[in-house]
């Protein structure tokens, strides 16, 4: 009976052992499900995660300036930059005739790789009746639909 006994106490002492060492082992590296490196089987984050760079873009529209006004025939000088840290997927510019919902300017591209953009077009006022306009420019980040804007809103008078 005793030597029963120290068996079953041995066994028990065995398993707990066992237990104790695998629950308590450390698994080090990333434990952040969004990074690009996450390691399912670490327990322990040792600071390597690895994420995906922010893509970032600065649009300033030269002109024309906001609340600017035109006359028929003028010549509208479109000036903007686009300034990005990280790849793009491309970029729009759309001029748009709010008084009618008409695009009367639209310039798409499809660009990676780039980190200074600047776009120049010349656009003449060839309105029917007064109008006033929106110039959008749009830079898409990335494939998913992300998207940074910027909108430049003026007005136009019609020929004489």
């Amino acid at each position: 009976m005793k030597i029963q006994f120290i068996n079953i106490l041995t066994a028990s002492a065995l398993v707990l052992s066992i237990t104790l060492n695998t629950s308590c082992k450390k698994v080090e590296g990333c434990t952040d499900t969004t990074a690009i490196n996450y390691d399912s089987e670490a327990t322990e984050d040792d600071g390597t995660c690895e994420y995906e760079p922010e893509i970032t873009a600065k649009i300033t529209i030269d002109n024309p300036e906001a609340g600017t006004t035109f006359m028929g025939g003028d010549t509208i000088n479109i000036h903007a930059m686009i300034e990005t840290q990280g790849e793009i997927h491309g970029y729009e510019v759309r001029l748009t005739n709010l008084s009618t919902n008409e695009e009367v300017l639209t310039y798409e591209a499809h660009e990676h790789d780039q980190s200074m953009i600047h776009y120049s077009e010349k656009w003449v006022n060839n309105v029917s009746g007064h109008s006033d306009m929106s110039l959008t420019v749009k830079v898409l980040i990335d494939h998913d639909g992300n998207e940074v804007s910027e909108t430049v809103n003026f007005h136009c008078h019609p020929m004489m």
